[in-house]
């Protein structure tokens, strides 16, 4: 994936060669790129919002043939003005941590049904996420750049642990 403004294809696939087999138009102000049950899903920052598609849908899904097939925005189920991070979650789904009000954001590939669930404050702004048994792990708060947040979507976040530069230099010297 290339990020850039204007036309022009940018987006790259590739056999396990490294042999390039096509090209497409992901967009501009791509954030993150996934591949998930055999398709392409692309999150974009809020600099794409009224820029044309598929950058104004906030995340996009696209076949293994570069063609768009569903975009969040533009379905109307949603409405996301930055995604802030994207994960895998089982085989066929994404979760989506985005904003305004920060929901956590459930896109079932097999047919773009969104679920939305509100999330703790605990770990506002985070920038990563990912998943365990069905579990979240965020990093990162507008607060706290250094800590983990465990949550397992039904109770408060748990904070797991917070990393400063001086904890990790003591534990690389062990």
């Amino acid at each position: 994936m290339e990020d850039r403004q204007g036309a022009g294809n940018n987006g790259y696939i590739f056999d396990t060669t490294g042999r390039q087999l096509l090209t497409f138009d992901a967009g501009s102000y791509v954030a993150e790129v996934l591949v998930q049950a055999g398709q392409i899903v692309i999150s974009y920052f809020d600099q794409g919002l009224g820029s044309s598609k598929p950058s104004n849908d906030g995340i996009a899904v696209f076949n293994l043939a570069g063609q768009q097939l569903f975009g969040i925005n533009s379905s109307g189920a949603a409405s996301i003005m930055d995604c802030y991070a994207l994960c895998t979650l089982g085989k066929d789904r994404i979760l989506a941590y985005t904003y305004t009000n920060f929901p956590l954001l459930e896109l079932r590939l097999t047919d773009y049904r969104i679920a939305q669930q509100p999330t703790p404050a605990d770990f506002r702004g985070s920038h990563a996420l990912t998943t365990m048994r069905g579990d979240v792990i965020f990093h990162g708060s507008y607060e706290d750049n250094t800590s983990f947040f465990w949550w397992n979507r039904k109770e408060k976040a748990q904070l797991l642990r917070s990393f400063t530069h001086r904890r990790i230099a003591r534990y690389r010297q062990r």
